[in-house]
């Protein structure tokens, strides 16, 4: 069920937004040009639109909100914190690993930039040496170790870019 769900997310990001974030051995990057960021458009919104919708985003999506926010620059930035727990391969088995990371978007008229700063993978990293660490990628040989967890990271950060994306444009007017 849970690679079902995985399968859906990934389906839905491609669908309803034109970038991605994809795993790297170099770290996460947009699919479409290799910056550590996405570039979201949202033609005929403010900066400031869509700064207060982004603030609005937070504060339903956690449920201690100023715990979260990290760095608030009216209609310019706005960093907020968020977890993720996932399961990783050792081996035979698979180790729980917490994943802690902050978002930071950044506005101007018609487009948030969209990146993933200070992400603490739990002891996983994109490329290391396999006996020190859990490696998504090999540094020796370059060779992709655990395709199983980068997919569950793309998946999952995409459909917290594609949460963002929906909360912005859902019309709160109508009731």
């Amino acid at each position: 069920m849970k690679k079902l769900l995985l399968l859906f997310a990934v389906l839905l990001t491609n669908v309803t937004f034109a970038q991605h974030f994809e795993v790297t051995p170099e770290g996460l990057k947009s699919k479409a040009n290799q910056e550590p960021y996405l570039v979201l458009d949202f033609e005929g919104k403010t900066a400031s639109e869509l700064y207060d919708a982004a603030v609005l985003f937070v504060n339903e999506t956690f449920k201690n909100p100023n715990h979260v926010i990290k760095s608030d620059i009216k209609d310019k930035k706005l960093r907020f914190s968020q977890r993720h727990s996932m399961r990783v391969k050792n081996g035979g088995v698979k180790i729980p690993v917490d994943i802690t990371f902050d978002n930071e978007l950044s506005f101007k008229d018609g487009k948030v930039k969209y990146e993933i700063v200070a992400l603490d993978m739990g002891g996983m990293e994109f490329t290391g040496n396999v006996w020190k660490c859990y490696a998504i990628w090999n540094e020796k040989n370059g060779k992709l170790r655990l395709e199983e967890e980068k997919n569950e990271l793309e998946a999952y950060f995409n459909a917290v870019a594609q949460q963002f994306v929906d909360a912005v444009n859902t019309n709160d007017d109508e009731w």
